[in-house]
């Protein structure tokens, strides 16, 4: 857990194949990037999964049609937690704020684009897939 005045708080946690890391999109830098201590925590915990689905949870958006987009720092923050999220191979992205629905495709470089279909079994208690390597 990552947390103080300073920082905000973030953490993670893993759940059956599902590795979930929190950020604190209010805690960032005046460019309105992450702030630098919750930048490297996030790139520890991400070079530390092995867990075979990883989620990540913000609170502001990251592609939006409501009011979030009209922030004078929006597109440092959408173009830094996008880099992440596709450096990072961020399997689903969970957001808030604007209280809209709002999804997208799968998204790479900020384009849609072709995703891999995950072939489910029967038994749901059961993952057949390989842990990340």
């Amino acid at each position: 857990l990552g947390e103080s005045e300073k920082t905000g708080v973030y953490y993670s946690f893993d759940y059956n194949f599902i590795h979930v890391a929190v950020l604190d999109s209010n805690c960032v830098k005046k460019d309105g990037t992450l702030s630098d201590e919750q930048l490297e925590w996030f790139k520890n915990d991400m070079n530390n999964v092995t867990a075979r689905w990883k989620f990540v949870a913000i609170h502001n958006p990251v592609y939006t049609n409501g009011t979030s987009s009209q922030n004078k720092n929006y597109k440092n923050y959408m173009n830094q937690i996008t880099g992440l999220m596709e450096k990072y191979d961020i399997d689903l992205v969970f957001t808030g704020s604007d209280g809209v629905y709002y999804r997208t495709d799968g998204m790479k470089g900020n384009e849609i684009t072709d995703c891999e279909i995950v072939k489910k079994t029967e038994d749901t208690t059961t993952d057949t897939t390989q842990p990340r390597t």
